[in-house]
């Protein structure tokens, strides 16, 4: 992503401070690893100001950023809404020095500010503002935060995302309108039959077979005697991969019953889980806006993620999240622990994935559509012990809010029974992200 700083001052005001200040917001941000096109200068006359937006206009850069050192000119705005009106806008600006011996107001930055987002408010160009001292490090952090949102938003829209074999029975809200899809989030769906799936499959070579269920063996335990679902979960990872390279595809849905199950004879969780292990997001049954949900939190985190259903609410005032078995091993509580099983509720079809999940801070997350829009729902909290032992793959989430405000929020907004859960803290990237994409909030 390519990020245009233009830096701008009036003869009038301590220039010179606003060099300085622009100087170490340059190298604060570099740290973060932002890097910037810019002349790097405050540029005081507006003939210098103009040909700066041109030039930046033609090196095509994502997002504009014009950091007011002093008070300006108001054309300023004028020029780039003609040149720049389409690129994502920033207001930058920073509090007042103390400088020894002088009784005037040095940058008059806040005004600019103040004076721009008012033009803009009225020409009805969005806009972002910061502001604080130049040493502000909580403002640097916001600054990266939204910036890193802007990315993720160009990456959307080069992403593609495939969908095997549909969606599962009876769940029709694991689709989406394609169209508004690719409208309001940016990303390409395409389809790959079942049947193209396991003809891959057959075609997959007993030496790559070979390697995939040795990568399987070195990350988990193996229960029983389980080699004839592991070479079926080796060959179909392998399909997979082999379809992702060859298309471009940035991450699967995949239809994971029944029709695995009638013709192959085995269950995908293993399949869902290494997958995911490798940092290809896959999501369960078909689920398209589950995926989009696995695939944000990774960009952010660069980790894979629980993706569960909420089944119970504890005696100890937690609620218990649980899937049959498609967890990556990648965030298992104990990396020995992590076993691969018979299937728990498909006994007689394959594999699936067993062992516990952290015991940490959790931001769950949903990305739902509706209305024509898409929202997404945030909710806080930390995972603690589980209540009972059990098959498969659990975690049991204290969340922040009430047993009351969480039920109602999922139930009476109608929000799908899939959720992602991170264990980390991410709520303030997720709503930074949400404003970039102008895409709804629920928080509790």
């Amino acid at each position: 992503m390519k990020i245009g700083l233009l830096a701008v001052g009036f003869p009038n005001f301590r220039y010179d401070y606003a060099q300085k200040n622009l100087d170490i917001s340059i190298k604060k941000l570099i740290s973060r690893g932002i890097s910037l096109f810019g002349c790097e200068k405050v540029l005081i006359e507006e003939s210098m100001i103009f040909d700066e937006i041109e030039r930046l206009k033609s090196e095509q850069v994502d997002v504009m950023i014009i950091q007011c050192g002093t008070y300006s000119f108001g054309s300023v705005i004028y020029k780039i809404i003609d040149e720049m009106k389409e690129k994502p806008l920033i207001l930058w600006g920073f509090t007042e020095p103390r400088i020894e011996g002088f009784r005037g107001l040095p940058l008059n930055s806040l005004c600019a500010v103040n004076m721009y987002s008012s033009f803009l408010k009225r020409l009805e160009k969005p806009f972002k503002y910061f502001y604080g001292a130049i040493d502000d490090e909580k403002m640097y952090n916001n600054i990266t935060d939204y910036l890193k949102a802007h990315q993720l938003k160009l990456k959307l829209k080069g992403t593609k995302f495939c969908v095997i074999g549909g969606r599962v029975p009876g769940f029709y809200l694991s689709s989406v309108d394609e169209l508004l899809f690719k409208r309001e989030i940016g990303v390409e769906i395409v389809y790959y039959s079942l049947a193209e799936l396991i003809y891959d499959m057959e075609k997959t070579s007993d030496e790559d077979v070979k390697l995939e269920v040795e990568n399987i063996k070195r990350v988990s335990k193996v229960i029983e005697n389980l080699d004839k679902y592991l070479k079926d979960t080796a060959s179909m990872i392998t399909a997979i991969k082999k379809y992702k390279v060859e298309n471009k595809i940035d991450g699967f849905a995949l239809k994971c019953w029944p029709d695995i199950q009638t013709v192959k004879k085995m269950s995908a969780c293993g399949v869902v889980s290494f997958l995911n292990n490798d940092n290809i997001m896959v999501s369960c049954e078909g689920d398209i806006t589950s995926l989009l949900t696995q695939f944000i939190q990774q960009q952010i985190t660069n980790e894979p993620c629980f993706l569960a259903d909420l089944v119970n609410y504890n005696e100890n005032g937690s609620f218990k999240t649980w899937h049959c078995g498609p967890a990556p091993a990648r965030i298992a509580r104990d990396p020995e622990d992590v076993k691969i099983t018979m299937h728990s509720t498909m006994k007689e079809y394959g594999v699936a994935m067993e062992f516990g999940l952290p015991i940490s801070e959790v931001t769950v997350i949903k990305i739902s559509e509706l209305n024509q829009k898409y929202r997404m729902l945030i909710m806080s909290g930390n995972s603690v012990q589980e209540d009972r032992d059990m098959s498969a793959n659990q975690s049991d989430i204290l969340f922040n809010a009430s047993k009351d405000v969480v039920l109602d929020t999922i139930l009476n907004k109608g929000f799908e029974h899939h959720f992602c859960i991170v264990y980390k803290d991410i709520k303030k990237e997720l709503l930074q992200f949400c404003d970039v994409m102008n895409i709804e909030t629920i928080v509790i």
